[in-house]
């Protein structure tokens, strides 16, 4: 997930007109294992089907995203967009680039984490070799359409990338003086994304959902508490946490898991470790395959409970508030029309 665009690169843009549409469709990209997409989501619109690497045709990409982009002007969404929350009217540039890049075409992990689909098929997707981004990279480079870019760099566990990989992608960011956010969980320390939070250019995301070795366990299904948390503190002294816009930094999240981790006492100790450790910003999701089986019940009142004990934590930390967090927020103030508490997401697109 992409989470900070700079202001100022609006000013690079030409505006042609404004319709209905999706900043993903318009300028983003998702490495699949075996396809390459605008957003990460199931949705059947593919810029490369079948994808198993090698040269990339940027032409061909720049044919389709105009077809779908025409389409919205026209005012005719595509039905595989149709319902999607990211819609949304306003003024698109005229010819933008690929401003955001998800890659999470490799699988391996030595995580376990209950709630994620790769648990499922384990040793399949830990032997799984996906193919090399950096040809794709380097074609939408030639094309000019890298400009401003971030980059995601999520699944499976980046830092157990194939030897070189990692590395290459890095030096390709740095190089072109692009953006990068590593979403790992934290099991392994990696000299190469704390030198480029040493060097401004990256932040990491580390869900680590849990302030006990007990709950961590129930949750990750491997025995690295301790370890992760000592990696976090090396993390944050290689950033800088109070300039998030220039410095690296480290992102803790708290997923809320109902039944699991969904109360105080297990965040407040999350939150003594994170404080002891150095980290400043906090991230609050809802477990999303709960919230997929659950969304349309009324809430629990713990879960509210939770949000308002973590707004009180506002003062030590940066909170983010994220993904079905808002939803959250939002069912609330409809399931308790007295509620007069702060929307805890007010700064996010969408609330």
């Amino acid at each position: 997930m992409v989470e900070f665009v700079d202001k100022q690169i609006v000013n690079d843009y030409n505006y042609s007109m404004k319709y209905v549409s999706c900043l993903l469709l318009e300028s983003g990209m998702a490495f699949g294992r075996n396809d390459v997409k605008p957003c990460t989501p199931g949705y059947k619109i593919h810029w490369a089907e079948e994808y198993y690497g090698g040269p990339f045709d940027a032409d061909k990409y720049l044919e389709l995203r105009n077809k779908y982009v025409d389409m919205m002007k026209r005012g005719d969404i595509p039905e595989q967009c149709v319902g999607c929350s990211n819609l949304e009217e306003k003024d698109w540039p005229e010819e933008p680039g690929v401003e955001f890049i998800v890659i999470g075409n490799e699988t391996k992990c030595s995580c376990n984490c209950y709630y994620c689909w790769f648990a499922e098929k384990k040793d399949y997707y830990n032997k799984f070799r996906s193919y090399d981004v950096m040809p794709i990279l380097t074609a939408l480079k030639e094309k000019n359409l890298l400009r401003h870019t971030t980059f995601d760099i999520v699944g499976g566990e980046c830092t157990e990338y194939e030897e070189g990989k990692l590395q290459a992608i890095v030096d390709f960011v740095m190089e072109n003086d692009y953006w990068l956010h590593f979403f790992s969980s934290g099991i392994f320390y990696s000299e190469i994304i704390a030198e480029a939070m040493r060097k401004s250019k990256a932040n990491i995301v580390v869900s680590v959902d849990s302030g006990t070795k007990e709950t961590y366990e129930k949750i990750k299904r491997v025995k690295t508490f301790d370890k992760v948390w000592e990696n976090m503190a090396k993390y944050a002294a290689a950033g800088v946490q109070d300039d998030f816009c220039k410095k690296g930094y480290v992102v803790l999240k708290y997923i809320i898991i109902p039944g699991v981790n969904d109360n105080f006492d297990e965040f407040k100790e999350f939150a003594r470790r994170a404080k002891e450790s150095g980290c400043k910003w906090i991230r609050i999701a809802v477990e999303y395959n709960w919230w997929n089986e659950n969304s349309h019940n009324p809430m629990p009142k713990n879960l509210f409970a939770m949000l308002d004990l973590i707004e009180t934590y506002k003062k030590d930390f940066i909170i983010d508030y994220i993904e079905n967090a808002i939803y959250l927020w939002q069912k609330r103030a409809k399931e308790e029309p007295e509620f007069t508490g702060v929307n805890p997401c007010i700064h996010m697109v969408g609330c």
